[in-house]
């Protein structure tokens, strides 16, 4: 990850394009100590990334940091390559580094498309596009936790549904988690996967009572439980 000693050169890429940008978020001058400063604000929960050629020159930076506007689970993400660089898919390979840090950060979301490109207010995408977004955060995020499960290549395609849409909820890291002993139990048990009464009181079990999202996740519980076990 990037630290202080690169904040020179970050600020120098940074100059750079954003002369050239008129709708970057960004508004004023850049230089070393504001990169440093920025630095500073969070450390804790957030991280820079850098891409680089074999020479040092910096050909992209992106950066993850909470934000006072955002849920807490929700970081906001930049994103800038060099100018000249914006189309070889620097974007892409530092968010693929990004999003393995963001997941140990405790983030759930980041406000960037899967290209690593920033959202900006306004933006407006068609639901093909929504969809395929949806796919690659899946792919991305989602998958890999669900493959440790040990009984996943048990489940079919319906039952894979309903743990995508609970982990898509609620993490993909949950398996084996404290304060998942029910849903876990739901997947290490196949002889109960036919138990329809058993399945959805441990769905149910995850759905905030007493709070004002209790009725829409009880919903969604219930909807899960009947996919996995119809």
């Amino acid at each position: 990850m990037a630290g202080a000693a690169d904040a020179r050169g970050i600020a120098e890429m940074l100059a750079s394009v954003l002369s050239q940008s008129d709708t970057s978020a960004i508004a004023g001058p850049v230089d070393t100590e504001t990169i440093r400063t920025w630095m500073r604000l969070a450390p804790e929960r957030s991280a820079w990334h850098l891409a680089e050629r074999e020479d040092g020159a910096i050909l992209g930076v992106q950066w993850i940091e909470p934000h006072s506007d955002l849920p807490k689970d929700m970081a906001d993400i930049a994103t800038f390559a060099a100018l000249g660089r914006q189309q070889i898919g620097v974007g892409s390979a530092l968010f693929v580094k990004t999003l393995q840090v963001a997941k140990r950060l405790g983030y759930l979301w980041l406000t960037t498309y899967p290209d690593g490109s920033n959202v900006q207010p306004g933006d407006v995408i068609t639901h093909a596009e929504a969809e395929a977004y949806l796919i690659t955060h899946l792919e991305l995020s989602i998958r890999a936790g669900l493959e440790r499960i040990p009984a996943w290549h048990q489940m079919g395609q319906k039952r894979r549904s309903a743990m995508y849409s609970f982990a898509y909820n609620l993490g993909a890291g949950f398996y084996r988690s404290q304060g998942f002993e029910a849903i876990t139990r739901v997947c290490d048990s196949p002889e109960q996967w036919h138990n329809k009464v058993w399945i959805k009181e441990q769905f149910v079990k995850y759905c905030k009572p007493g709070t004002s999202a209790e009725i829409r996740l009880r919903q969604r519980r219930e909807a899960e439980a009947k996919l996995f076990c119809p």
